[in-house]
């Protein structure tokens, strides 16, 4: 992929940490152990609803929705800087309200610092 990220000298601290699709907490099937504020008018995906043809090649601010990007396919630079803010997270007393650990965790430390790639990334068939 080829995708502008901070350099490793930002120190995570960029706008630009990594890049992953939004996490889709629109809950299409309705699963009940999901948190109540996962529905579609809280979903980034919800904001290009009117732009079908855009949404094909450009994401949705990585703000849009609740901001959670998704863990399953992530763009990174490595980086031990952004590594040891990851464990200082887990350190805290924060993830014990975490409802999806890794989701929830990296749109915690990095709200709106994360570059959000379109929805084809990691579509879900719920999404057509």
């Amino acid at each position: 992929m080829d995708i502008t990220l901070d350099a490793v000298e930002l120190k995570g601290l960029g706008d630009r940490v990594f890049a992953a699709s939004p996490a889709c907490v629109c809950n299409p099937l309705h699963k009940s152990h999901y948190p109540e504020n996962w529905v579609p008018s809280n979903c980034a995906y919800t904001t290009q609803h009117d732009r079908p043809h855009i949404a094909q090649i450009t994401g949705p601010s990585a703000t849009a929705g609740l901001g959670i990007p998704n863990g399953g396919l992530q763009v990174v630079n490595p980086s031990q800087a952004v590594y040891d803010k990851i464990l200082e997270q887990l350190a805290s007393t924060a993830t014990s309200e975490y409802d999806f650990a890794d989701q929830s965790l990296l749109g915690d430390i990095f709200h709106g610092r994360w570059v959000s790639l379109p929805y084809i990334y990691n579509a879900l068939k719920t999404l057509q």
